[in-house]
């Protein structure tokens, strides 16, 4: 019997919703700032690779793969995601930060290039998409410009099993003392029993 062929499946390009001709990758939406990503890899992980001694193959943090993590947190990989992509854990990146405070200043600026760079993306389609204003608004102010869900009250607001409550301990302190016995008592005056 002669084999089925198995059905292609289209390649479909993803388009960019600023110019949906061009595809866009990572490589693509990264190019612009590039230059900024290579100025901000921290000093110490250059002279680690600049150093007179010879690397250990278990020595990862170096330039390189230093810019590797910061590209991938400059496309909005969030820590645990991009320390895979340099053969780390999380955790280990999480030491780096602590040995090396500059590394942990690159990956702040890093994701300021991320924002930057989502950022210039919704403006440039603003002209075309004005509800990304909008949008973009809500999650920058939502103060002033999200939502806001108003409680209109009509009314007076009684609790329905407020009352019931107090009726009840109301009836049960009546009956507690409708069944106390009464004594009857005299009042004794101190000064009139000294003659």
């Amino acid at each position: 019997m002669p084999r089925k062929k198995a059905a292609q499946v289209p390649q479909i390009a993803p388009k960019n919703s600023v110019n949906p001709d061009k595809v866009t990758g990572m490589e693509e939406a990264l190019a612009p700032y590039q230059d900024e990503i290579d100025e901000i890899c921290p000093p110490s992980a250059i002279a680690v690779t600049n150093g007179n001694r010879k690397l250990r193959q278990q020595d990862k943090y170096t330039r390189d793969n230093v810019l590797v993590f910061l590209r991938a947190i400059a496309l909005g990989f969030k820590q645990k995601a991009a320390a895979p992509l340099i053969h780390c854990s999380a955790e280990e990146i999480s030491r780096w930060k602590q040995r090396h405070p500059d590394f942990a200043e690159s990956v702040e600026k890093a994701r300021s290039i991320n924002k930057m760079m989502l950022l210039n993306y919704v403006y440039q389609g603003m002209s075309k998409h004005p509800r990304l204003a909008l949008d973009l608004l809500e999650r920058v102010h939502p103060d002033d410009y999200a939502p806001q869900k108003n409680l209109v009250q009509s009314g007076s607001i009684t609790h329905a099993h407020g009352h019931a409550i107090f009726d009840k301990l109301h009836q049960a302190r009546r009956a507690v003392d409708s069944q106390s016995p009464v004594l009857d008592a005299q009042v004794v005056d101190n000064q009139q029993e000294d003659t």
